[in-house]
């Protein structure tokens, strides 16, 4: 609500970008720390009916419900104060594209090395997020990016867009789940 009351102007990506990266490192980390506190629950878990596999997937899971979350609050507030800025289907892709690659790669580190060493990576991404589209404009002021700008048909680059978000969260998903089910409870 901040962005679109107070800069209707910032480009409508970003504000969904924001918020979807800090909700997701914020809520990862969250996680990760009540696990932390209470080691021997996740080899409880693991030691249930339920594969690692399962584990892991539902931290994925967990993350795309929140990407929808995040989206639908978005267009909610996009509504009723800066219908202009509404999303595209594949500008909400796009958006997807880079929280997942930013995600698919935190998520198998996280798991690796365990929360306390993975903090440094967690506060790499947050200052990346905030900083980066605002020195990126600064070093190239004539740079205006839009997704319209590309050549390919919207429904080509649709098709793109998706079979990226796929191959991203698999292959994430795959590494994350090897590394878990070796790791050492």
């Amino acid at each position: 609500m901040f962005f679109a009351m107070s800069k209707p102007s910032f480009p409508s990506m970003l504000t969904l970008f924001y918020v979807v990266i800090l909700k997701m490192l914020m809520l990862v980390q969250a996680i990760s720390a009540e696990e932390e506190k209470y080691p021997k629950a996740t080899a409880l878990i693991c030691s249930t009916p339920y594969l690692r596999k399962t584990y892991v997937r539902a931290r994925y899971i967990t993350f795309l419900t929140l990407f929808i979350i995040c989206y639908v609050i978005d267009m909610l507030v996009k509504m009723f104060f800066n219908p202009a800025g509404l999303l595209t289907f594949n500008e909400v892709l796009l958006v997807l594209s880079v929280a997942l690659l930013i995600f698919g790669i935190y998520m198998p580190i996280e798991i690796k090395l365990g929360l306390q060493k993975t903090k440094h990576v967690l506060m790499s991404f947050v200052i990346a997020s905030a900083m980066g589209p605002s020195i990126l404009r600064r070093l190239f002021p004539d740079i205006h990016f839009s997704i319209s700008s590309f050549s390919v048909s919207p429904f080509k680059l649709s098709g793109v867009l998706i079979f990226i978000n796929i191959v991203i969260f698999a292959s994430s998903l795959f590494l994350s789940a090897k590394i878990f089910s070796k790791k050492e409870l």
